[in-house]
């Protein structure tokens, strides 16, 4: 499938192309729930019956995802320990997400306001939460990036949202 002009699923074109954004769209990413093969009309069935043909049996409701992607060096040259991170954790990520959340390690890179390319280690934190939480949680999410930067003197914490929403269940 490619992107039409506008963003969305054109079916029927094959072979990688590029978003509105520039990005080659590889076909490697989570389906677009708004366009399920083989079945009628679901861009009109709403997204709670998508999930059930996506997720049939699993009771699976459309929930938002939103990762964050927090550095651990620190402009003293040190890096946030993990003391510092858990205790992050618990007093501002916890409370804002009590549901849940995933944190991953990873190695990253920036580049720093003055051009300098910094490479250290990172948190990955994976947030889902319900579609009808969309502002509250969006809020939450800005308040955590301010803090981390606040505490731990970075100039960023990056954020990323899929716009699509993800079929969820527990």
């Amino acid at each position: 499938m490619a992107l039409d002009g506008s963003g969305c699923r054109r079916e029927g074109a094959t072979g990688p192309s590029r978003g509105t954004h520039g990005s080659k769209d590889t076909e490697s990413h989570a389906m677009d729930l708004f366009t399920v093969p083989d079945t009628p009309g679901p861009a009109d069935a709403g997204p709670a019956l998508v999930c059930a043909l996506v997720a049939p049996g699993t009771g699976a409701e459309p929930w938002l995802r939103t990762e964050l992607f927090f550095g651990t060096a620190k402009a003293d040259g040190t890096a946030v320990s993990a003391a510092e991170w858990e205790a992050f954790v618990d007093t501002e990520i916890t409370p804002r997400f009590p549901e849940g959340l995933t944190v991953l390690e990873a190695a990253g890179q920036w580049q720093e306001a003055d051009g300098d390319i910094i490479e250290e280690r990172s948190k990955v934190v994976l947030l889902l939460y319900p579609r009808a939480a969309r502002e509250e949680s969006h809020a939450e999410i800005e308040a955590i990036r301010a803090a981390y930067e606040r505490r731990f003197g970075q100039e960023a914490v990056l954020r990323a949202d899929d716009e699509r929403p993800v079929c969820a269940s527990f």
